[in-house]
């Protein structure tokens, strides 16, 4: 076989086999993860799978923004809602009613004893109390929740590789209790689906054997509502040694339910990437398999190198990373979409194997294509600072989610339209903490995007940001979208974290604190489009120095007009007016995709006394040619004193208060030049002269 075309290289990040909390490695430098090889045909062993990079076609159209937060359903400390796409947490019924469940822990200890099912509804007005608990009595994780005979059920697993069952009387209902099936089904990481209005449930499960010796996925089957279960711990056809699959873990599958059609999508990113489905509510030998991607390594399982070329020098393999979405659409016909991701095991029989997180774009298949066949959908990290580079602003130390940058993918369909719609994530440029990506920890936060396709997969909108919080610091990962829209919306639930990666996989573990936040949001259609921001701000102050409050949304940068002359950059400036008057003050907000105003008019009423000279004569800057501090010494001001820093070109690069008679500023970080620094009382107006060197 020959050796596999890949898009970048160096060192990734070592997994343990099917293990679910993977331990991180060093990885390479962000140069080396991002290596992008475009408009490139991808061939994966000797097989047929082929595609060069789709047209992306844009469905261009100017929308007002909207507010990119959602509704807060609850908190948990525990901050790994999967492994990979997020299983079934969410119900939407047709009234707008909506039922969620995820992981939860109000514990802050890497133990997480409380862990287990947390559950939340809307009623259509507004969300229930935040849970502050599990429903089970035992630890637990991992729920997937369906609907089945006018009452819910969720499948979670415990601590023995078990299956707990716990069923509700209604819709809604906070009055759970525990099936009488519950852990009689093995398996961990369950998922569930219940075709509308039928009776069967149809579940998915990781065998997970401790002993490593038989992890496969298992498929159960309940004819009546999970009074009885006639079909268990089946294994699929094609999941053996002989056909080259030696383990697969959890949560690496997905599964959906039409009718009596059953449909299934599961792959390892270290084994095949395969579909089956069922016409027949998956009756034992009803189910036909089709390769997707075919793993150019057989029963690879971490012991062995990667060597594909025979020549004992380990290779880098071209795989999928087992993150997987999976939509149905009007006809019947299945589409399913999984991140990328490359494979690299230099030393034999140690269990474990190297993956590399850097990889973008994802694999496309559906029913047309055939066996053996993927697209390659080329959708590489959005270039946020449009400065040629999407990689240059990403933090260099990559967290361990076990796939691709552009992954997690979920995907819906309108039941009207037939247009299917995707949710993912990936990170955004210069969105870390310490405001340079170069810095060793520097971990890039994440913004949910989101692409459409109107006609089956022959063409794709472009990414488009649905959240846009990533440059507040905020992390936006797994999302689920409910298989089908309703009311023209895709819901959404996924888990904002304050930091990225999750604090059990770091050898120093991340701030662990209760306020990782579970949001809902119904995203509009428009959501998926170029959309403008939201420009809005209101005031404070006294006389004629006024405090603007930026209260926009959906922005990167900011413009402000004061009516005077005078202008500023800068997210909330503050403004001191020369003289009584009126004046039209506007702030022009703008992001990616377009831009707003909004203007006020202002009446200054009453201006004090300006004494410039005085003002000035009581401000000392010292030293005027630095390389790091200069001090602020304020003799006989009695009144507060704010300093903008202005360079060469007009922009303000700091603002801040001065408090007290003296305080030092630090220019360490500014480049080398010559900066004016601007002191405004409510007097005055006050400028100094400072060169970095």
């Amino acid at each position: 076989m020959r050796k596999i075309l890949f898009f970048l290289s160096s060192i990734g990040i070592t997994l343990s086999v099917n293990a679910q909390n993977a331990t991180a490695a060093k990885n390479a430098t962000l140069s080396e993860q991002v290596q992008i090889i475009n408009n490139q045909t991808y061939l994966v062993t000797n097989n047929n799978v082929t595609g060069a990079p789709v047209d992306q076609t844009s469905f261009y159209k100017q929308n007002a923004g909207s507010r990119a937060g959602g509704d807060l359903v609850g908190n948990t400390s525990y901050d790994l809602p999967t492994n990979g796409s997020a299983p079934e947490r969410l119900i939407v019924y047709p009234d707008g009613t909506v039922s969620v469940v995820y992981t939860g822990s109000t514990n802050t200890t890497d133990a997480r004893p409380d862990r287990g099912t947390f559950f939340n509804s809307y009623d259509g007005t507004s969300w229930g109390e935040y849970p502050t608990s599990r429903i089970e009595e035992i630890r637990t994780g991992f729920p997937s929740i369906v609907n089945v005979n006018d009452h819910e059920m969720f499948f979670a697993h415990d601590g023995s590789n078990n299956i707990v069952i716990f069923e509700n009387d209604a819709p809604g209902s906070s009055n759970w209790t525990e099936n009488s099936n519950s852990l009689t089904l093995h398996g961990t990481w369950p998922r569930a689906v219940v075709a509308d209005g039928s009776d069967y449930i149809h579940l998915l499960v990781a065998n997970n054997d401790p002993a490593n010796t038989n992890n496969y996925m298992l498929y159960y089957r309940s004819p009546d509502g999970g009074d009885s279960w006639d079909i268990q711990g089946l294994r699929l056809p094609g999941i053996d040694t002989a056909s080259g699959i030696s383990v697969m873990g959890g949560e690496s599958y997905i599964i959906r339910a039409i009718g009596s059609n059953v449909y299934i999508a599961a792959g390892e990113s270290i084994n095949d990437l395969q579909v089956w489905k069922s016409t027949s509510n998956g009756d034992i030998g009803s189910w036909t398999k089709t390769r997707l991607i075919e793993f150019p390594q057989p029963n690879f399982d971490g012991n062995t190198i990667s060597d594909i070329t025979g020549d004992g020098v380990a290779d880098t393999l071209v795989s999928h990373d087992g993150s997987i979405a999976m939509a149905i659409d009007n006809d019947g016909m299945m589409h399913v979409w999984v991140g990328t991701t490359r494979i690299l095991d230099v030393e034999a029989g140690d269990n474990a194997w190297t993956y590399f997180p850097g990889t973008t774009g994802m694999w496309y298949w559906n029913e047309t294509f055939g066996a053996d066949s993927v697209q390659y959908l080329d959708f590489t990290l959005v270039d946020w600072d449009e400065d040629g580079d999407p990689f240059l602003g990403i933090g260099a130390d990559l967290p361990n989610y076990g796939c691709g940058f552009t992954s997690m993918p979920s995907a819906t369909i309108d039941p009207a339209t037939g247009y299917m719609y995707v949710v993912y994530t990936h990170p955004v440029e210069f969105t870390d903490y310490f405001e340079d990506p170069t810095v060793a920890e520097a971990q890039s936060f994440r913004d949910l995007f989101g692409f459409y396709t109107t006609d089956k997969g022959q063409t794709w909108s472009n990414p488009i940001n649905l959240t846009y919080v990533a440059e507040q610091n905020y992390e936006n990962v797994n999302p689920t979208a409910y298989w089908n829209t309703i009311d023209n919306k895709v819901h959404v639930l996924w888990m904002q974290d304050q930091e990225p990666g999750n604090s059990l996989e770091t050898e120093t573990p991340d701030a662990i604190t209760n306020d990782n936040a579970i949001l809902y949001r119904a995203f509009d259609y428009d959501r998926f489009e170029p959309y403008d921001p939201t420009a809005q701000y209101d005031y404070t102050g006294a006389a004629n120095l006024l405090t603007f409050n930026n209260l926009s949304v959906d922005a990167d940068e900011y413009n402000w007009n004061f009516g005077d002359g005078g202008t500023s950059s800068a997210s909330e400036p503050s403004h001191v007016f020369a003289t009584v008057g009126t004046y039209l003050v506007c702030l022009s907000a703008t992001n990616k995709y377009g831009d707003d105003q909004e203007c006020k008019t202002i009446e200054i009423t009453q201006v004090t006394a300006i004494n410039d000279v005085d003002f000035a004569n009581a401000i000392q800057v010292t030293p005027t040619i630095t390389s790091g501090d200069v001090q602020i010494h304020l003799t006989g001001i009695n009144e507060p004193v704010q300093l903008e820093i202005i360079n060469v070109n007009g922009q303000v690069v700091l603002q801040q208060n001065i408090t007290g008679a003296e305080q030092q500023i630090n220019l360490t970080d500014l480049a080398a030049g010559s900066y004016f620094f601007k002191f405004i009382s409510l007097s005055s107006v006050a400028i100094k002269q400072v060169i970095k060197n």
